[in-house]
């Protein structure tokens, strides 16, 4: 599957530079002589794209979604007219008026009036936490950030933070897992929603202390929580809606190591790691 990563790519910016595009303009910008198995791929493709978020389909035509996504943070409680969207994302009028039903139903925009949108005033950070904690040679292992984290507050009740603001676990703690959500939608998001989410990556990476969570000189705390933010406060390198999932692992050797993953148009991938400390 990684081999199609880059076709995956390349299929995003065939959508990005024409606005829109069908399944045979792509496969034009692509492939000299498309052939049989490389629209089945661009298929394969464009499926998984519109499942991430990444790309919607209305009739024939493909958008690249991620134009509204930042749209919709990067211009808080702005209204638009039809044309006015038109003009800011070089999309047709008349793509934009198929493309309506659905914005709306993602909440990139609300409708205020006939033909009158407004952006979501409001942004919402929802994530949720599970951390490792061992009581075999606790003093062995603790999990350090490269800067304050805010955690729940739940953690620091089950004895694995030391405080809600902190740059390290509690002695013992040897992973943490963050599931990380921006969006206008909170309720989209409930905390089962984000279980299944981290769950499809433990069992596609295989990560190491889900695996021992069963032990008996284990402990396993959980959190998750759904906060009102400022616009500025959302990363600029992570779109509305799209998951991401941070994994600090701490070693015997004194350090951690902090993994970062998305969910790219195959599935997660692995998008940084380095040593923390």
């Amino acid at each position: 599957m990684a081999e199609e990563e880059p076709l995956a790519q390349l299929v995003l910016d065939a959508i990005r530079r024409r606005r829109r595009a069908t399944l045979a303009e792509i496969l034009q910008e692509i492939f000299r002589e498309p052939r049989p198995e490389d629209e089945r791929r661009v298929r394969n493709i464009l499926d998984r794209l519109r499942i991430t978020g990444a790309a919607v389909q209305v009739g024939e035509h493909w958008y690249d979604a991620r134009i509204f996504r930042r749209l919709a943070t990067e211009r808080p409680g702005i209204t638009f007219t039809e044309a006015r969207l038109a003009q800011v994302t070089g999309i047709p009028v008349e793509a934009v008026r198929e493309l309506i039903p659905f914005l709306i139903r993602r909440r990139y925009l609300t409708q205020i009036a006939p033909g009158v949108y407004q952006t979501p005033r409001k942004l919402f950070r929802i994530q949720k936490y599970r951390s490792y904690k061992t009581t075999k040679h606790p003093e062995l292992y603790r999990v350090e950030f490269d800067k304050a984290e805010k955690l729940p507050r739940q953690l620091v009740l089950e004895q694995h933070a030391p405080e809600e603001i902190t740059t390290e676990m509690e002695e013992g703690v040897f992973s943490s897992v963050r599931i990380v959500i921006y969006t206008t939608n909170p309720e989209a998001w409930p905390e089962e929603r984000l279980e299944r989410i981290m769950r499809a990556l433990f069992a596609q990476v295989g990560l190491t202390p889900e695996l021992s969570s069963g032990l008996p000189y284990v402990d396993t705390a959980q959190a998750y929580e759904s906060v009102e933010i400022e616009p500025d406060e959302k990363p600029e390198d992570i779109d509305l809606e799209e998951p991401q999932i941070l994994a600090w692992i701490s070693v015997k050797r004194g350090f951690t190591y902090l993994y970062e993953y998305r969910r790219g148009p195959l599935g997660w991938e692995t998008y940084r790691r380095y040593k923390v400390r």
